[in-house]
């Protein structure tokens, strides 16, 4: 980490800001001009290649895009990860009796939460926690790495879920609030336990596809506090005290490791 200076902070916001901006325009013009069929592959690719030429050609190909690590161990384990924090949260659920399963759906089909994954649990994983982070953390330190992208996923679900920012001024919205952040820090901080950002994408993707997929595939009854409409309990309680152990184990590990 460099020694930051106003001009150099100003310079990072700049490049940052830039860097968001070319993406999301990206991931609108996919959305607007691409064929449906294949806009859910084409966000997260030019996510990715915008990613790949602003580290190349702007950061003068200094930091890579995957940091570190081993493809299959980042991508198993950040998969494991996330299917565990959300089963264990339904349950929870599902012994309090907020949670209740009524059997199989008879219809269902996996392409749906598959695209809406791509799109954008994927897309987000990609932004924020590949070029992003990599700066934030590279100029400014992992402390400012993690808190800043937990900030931005949380800004990037509050609208990506409700299309306005969660003003927390009520229980409901609190626990939203808490949930997007805390997902946000695991998925920071896996990255920095493996060292890749493919975990960032792995475990992000598996909680969003199963939180999409579970509603429908089985025949479910919520009635815990939650503001999620789309699945069962990743807006919950006991999904925020699931996320809040495994961000504490994660930074014990990375505390004893460093």
């Amino acid at each position: 980490m460099r020694k930051n200076t106003v001009g150099n902070i100003l310079d990072i916001v700049i490049k940052l800001l830039l860097f968001l901006a070319f993406c999301a325009g990206a991931a609108y013009l996919c959305g607007r001009f691409v064929p449906e069929k294949y806009a859910f592959a084409a966000v997260p690719i030019s996510a990715a290649v915008i990613s790949w030429v602003f580290l190349t050609y702007i950061e003068e190909g200094k930091r890579s895009f995957f940091a570190k690590g081993y493809l299959l161990e980042n991508v198993i384990i950040g998969f494991a990860a996330g299917a565990a924090v959300f089963c264990v949260a339904c349950a929870v659920e599902w012994l309090t009796g907020d949670l209740v399963f009524r059997g199989f759906a008879d219809n269902f089909d996996i392409g749906i939460p598959f695209n809406a994954v791509c799109s954008h649990e994927l897309f987000a994983g990609i932004v924020i926690f590949g070029c992003f982070f990599h700066i934030i953390r590279m100029d400014m330190g992992t402390i400012p790495a993690v808190v800043l992208s937990s900030v931005l996923y949380g800004l990037f679900g509050a609208f990506d879920r409700f299309g306005a920012f969660i003003v927390p001024d009520n229980e409901e919205s609190i626990i939203s609030l808490s949930a997007l952040l805390l997902t946000g820090a695991a998925a920071g901080l896996i990255q920095l336990r493996l060292g890749d950002v493919r975990s960032s994408c792995a475990f992000l993707a598996v909680q969003g596809f199963t939180d999409r997929s579970l509603g429908t595939f089985l025949l479910c009854y919520y009635k815990g506090r939650s503001l999620n409409d789309e699945g069962i309990s990743l807006y919950s309680i006991p999904f925020c005290a699931v996320m809040l152990v495994f961000c504490v184990y994660l930074t014990v590990t990375l505390w004893k490791k460093k």
